[in-house]
């Protein structure tokens, strides 16, 4: 009965040592992963900054970028995370070196305003449909429709204008963009849209909406 009672006492000061020794290296690893980039990786994100001052109307090249650590809690919507996003894209405006970049400041070649080119604000009241996968860079085309075309929610088979999409937004004015490679897994629903266009597109488009037509918007 002695026995017993020894040998469970010595079984429990065992298991208890193996314990302790197992939150040891627990311990020890721990440490070493917060060492070793723990706290970065936690607290911090890689994100996409220009080596040097750019000019706006400038396309990015690969050799222009760099990366830099900021903390997660001070990063602006639509912060760049990949070189991806960025190479090849033209920038909008002025942009200091190390600066936090996001998606809103950059455009297709060509699609930056200049050369009597400029972001025009769609008026929702000129629209009568448009697709809730339109993206950024999208070539939209404008088929005017009123009276009983407008009623039957057809569009007539020639479309008087077309332009380029420089943003997609949804009702609190964020850009909607693509969640995944899908299309219709978007960041929010599309109400609004921002074209590229010319005075000479507005005048299609204005006089078109003067003279009682709305405009259904597909893109390709």
């Amino acid at each position: 009965m002695a026995r017993s009672f020894i040998e469970r006492a010595r079984f429990k000061e065992n298991l208890m040592g193996i314990i302790g020794i197992a939150l040891i290296i627990l311990v020890a690893i721990a440490v070493f992963f917060w060492v070793n980039g723990g706290e970065e990786k936690l607290y911090y994100k890689d994100v996409i900054v220009l080596k040097s001052d750019t000019p706006a109307h400038t396309v990015i090249t690969e050799d222009m970028i760099t990366t830099k650590k900021i903390e997660k809690s001070a990063l602006i919507e639509n912060v760049i995370v990949s070189s991806d996003q960025i190479v090849g894209k033209e920038s909008v405006t002025f942009l200091p070196m190390n600066l936090q970049l996001s998606t809103m400041f950059f455009l297709d070649p060509g699609m930056v305003v200049g050369d009597g080119m400029y972001v025009f604000p769609l008026p929702q009241e000129w629209l009568y449909a448009m697709p809730q996968t339109l993206r950024r860079g999208d070539t939209v085309y404008f088929y005017p429709v009123a009276g009983e075309e407008a009623e039957a929610g057809t569009k007539v088979s020639t479309y008087v204008t077309s332009a380029k999409v420089a943003f997609v937004k949804d009702s609190s004015n964020k850009e909607v963009v693509d969640m995944s490679e899908e299309r219709l897994d978007a960041s929010g629903t599309a109400t609004r849209i921002e074209i590229v266009i010319d005075d000479s597109i507005y005048k299609i488009l204005k006089n078109g909406f003067d003279n009682g037509e709305k405009y259904i918007v597909t893109y390709q």
